[in-house]
């Protein structure tokens, strides 16, 4: 077999295959729907407009993302045989493109650029903590994402905002979060879900309930979590 390992990756990605309706068919066909022509021409559409061609395009993304991490890699002293002996790499591998092929967010993919880039760095990581990270990947929201990140050191962002007296004497929590992200102003219900969401996980040490910004506002795992997904490991320091 020809060794396309240095293809371009725009070739690659135009020979991933094309979405089709067969296997819905199939699974029409033994319902007893598909002699039906009006019910299988329609769901046949709606799994074209809906399902095939949005999976077609995440996945077309998800590949250059992932050509991307491998490349880096190679050029980091990573060979394709170490990659391809990982087992744990392409454990994770495969968890990725079920994340991807479902999700059009570019922030997700660039989380799981990273998540990969540290996996492959970091072979002895546990892997019971890997696979719990990478279903916040997939589970988590970008907004629940920029929240823990501003968990994270609060106070440098509120001083962008606020004078420094009003930062030292302290915010409640809902004000500190609109004045750093006003967009979530109009949205307290589903703020308040997001996070208690947050401390549900282990990722935060405190409810939203009590409405107080804690001084330790982000746990070890939280800090894990995002040094896993907004890390680049090739790009320290």
């Amino acid at each position: 077999m020809a060794d396309d390992s240095n293809e371009p990756v725009e070739k690659l990605v135009d020979q991933f295959p094309e979405a089709t309706g067969a296997d819905l068919a199939y699974s029409i066909s033994k319902a007893g729907l598909a002699s039906i022509p009006v019910i299988g021409n329609l769901l046949g559409e709606v799994y074209g407009l809906f399902v095939a061609s949005p999976v077609q395009e995440n996945m077309k993304a998800f590949l250059i993302t992932l050509a991307e991490v491998v490349d880096l890699l190679r050029a980091n002293g990573v060979t394709k045989e170490d990659l391809q002996n990982n087992g744990f790499f392409r454990d994770a591998v495969t968890q990725a493109v079920k994340i991807s092929a479902t999700s059009r967010q570019e922030s997700k993919r660039d989380m799981l650029r990273n998540a990969l880039l540290n996996i492959a760095l970091n072979p002895s990581a546990d892997e019971d903590q890997i696979q719990l990270f990478l279903q916040m990947i997939e589970t988590m929201t970008p907004t629940q994402i920029a929240l823990l990140n501003y968990f994270r050191n609060p106070h440098k962002r509120l001083a962008e905002v606020f004078d420094s007296t009003r930062v030292a004497m302290g915010l409640p929590l809902d004000q500190g979060i609109y004045g750093v992200m006003p967009h979530l102003s109009s949205k307290p219900d589903l703020v308040k879900n997001l996070i208690l969401d947050l401390y549900n996980r282990g990722l935060i040490p405190f409810s939203p309930k009590n409405n107080v910004l804690e001084s330790t506002t982000i746990t070890n795992t939280g800090i894990q979590f995002l040094n896993f997904v907004l890390t680049n490991p090739l790009e320290k320091a």
